[in-house]
């Protein structure tokens, strides 16, 4: 998944003004920036004085940011500029992800991977509820050595509520904000859970009559 660094926002946003997503190719990064998020930023305060909104580390590399028509022209003009993509609200596709997926317990991608035993999954989604019988871990070993991240705190949840089966949980809204500033519940969460007993997948759902 992309590793996010948080910066300070600082918009002025017009009515043309967009949310981008900016991905950059790392071999032209000048050997005077001793990292890629200074390397954004410097790119970034060169065309606007917008901060930027999220820095991606891992899964891609580049950065988001509130930017005008004639700044993402400019930007695409910038070395090492890959591609951009406008940030867009989506529309959930499921709520029984399994049925969504066409999972079965008795055959494909179930029992080849032996039911998912071991991994560590990462899951976006509207809300989480830590108190939900879903994360309860009884049965589960110990958390992975291998995983190094921590849990953000937010609203009404903190850290002290995860457990061997909840391990991770980290908040995406400041591109939903950065255009829309007066919202103040919203968010999108990063959950992440790992399988260290077989899962059992829920009944499909009966089709409507």
């Amino acid at each position: 998944m992309p590793t996010a660094a948080k910066r300070e926002l600082v918009f002025s946003i017009d009515g043309q003004s967009g949310t981008y997503i900016v991905h950059m190719d790392l071999s032209f990064m000048p050997r005077a920036f001793t990292s890629h998020q200074r390397w954004f930023s410097a790119t970034l305060s060169s065309i606007s004085n917008s901060g930027f909104v999220y820095a991606y580390t891992n899964a891609i590399h580049g950065f988001s940011a509130v930017l005008s028509p004639t700044e993402l022209k400019t930007i695409k003009k910038s070395p090492g500029y890959l591609y951009s993509i406008k940030d867009a609200l989506v529309k959930v596709d499921t709520s029984h992800a399994s049925g969504f997926l066409g999972l079965s317990s008795d055959h494909g991608a179930c029992p080849v991977t032996d039911y998912g035993l071991d991994v560590i999954i990462g899951v976006i989604d509207t809300e989480v509820w830590p108190e939900s019988k879903s994360f309860g871990d009884d049965g589960m070993g110990e958390i992975p050595a291998r995983w190094k991240e921590e849990f953000e705190s937010a609203t009404q949840f903190s850290p002290s509520m995860s457990n061997k089966k909840f391990i991770g949980a980290h908040y995406f809204n400041r591109g939903l904000l950065a255009k829309n500033p007066n919202l103040t519940t919203i968010s999108i969460t990063l959950l992440v859970t790992w399988t260290a007993m077989e899962p059992t997948l829920p009944p499909p759902r009966a089709s409507p009559e």
